[in-house]
């Protein structure tokens, strides 16, 4: 299993990434990237690759909560 987020790697390196886990038959699992932007990057990529099997979600309420 190979790790990934597009707060690190953007979503075109995301996309590679997890097409060159693909290549090897391995997953690549996408996990939190910290705000709210970029966690719909994230899902945008989970929604375009075959290779993943969860998304890792950790939503403490204060820091998302605008104003």
């Amino acid at each position: 299993m190979i790790r990934g987020t597009t707060r690190k790697l953007g979503i075109t390196g995301l996309i590679k990434q997890s097409a060159m886990a693909d290549a090897f038959g391995i997953n690549c699992e996408i996990g939190l990237a910290g705000n709210s932007l970029m966690n719909a990057a994230n899902l945008h990529v989970i929604a375009s690759v075959n290779n993943n099997t969860y998304y890792e979600f950790w939503r403490p309420e204060h820091i998302h909560q605008w104003g």
